[in-house]
């Protein structure tokens, strides 16, 4: 392969490693990396928490179990929101 076809490899790769070596001077403890070192709003850590769960990994997980134990699952979390 030629230099050509590595770089969309290589370049986000260098671009995420330059990003954490940037911010790992702001991370001072396990607060730090939760929730901004306490300084993050609420709106912004609820954003966070359902952004989270809007990932392509939740959707192949919902999809895993809705094929495993058809949409018996579905049915019962119905049940438990209401």
């Amino acid at each position: 392969m030629q230099l050509l076809d590595w770089l969309p490899v290589i370049m986000p790769l260098l671009i995420l490693v330059g990003i954490g070596i940037y911010t790992q001077r702001y991370m001072k403890s396990v607060a730090d990396f939760l929730s901004s070192g306490r300084v993050a709003g609420r709106y912004l850590l609820a954003v966070a928490k359902a952004e989270s769960q809007a990932g392509a990994v939740v959707f192949v997980a919902l999809f895993e179990l809705t094929s495993h134990a058809g949409f018996t699952v579905t049915w019962w979390q119905w049940m438990q929101a209401r």
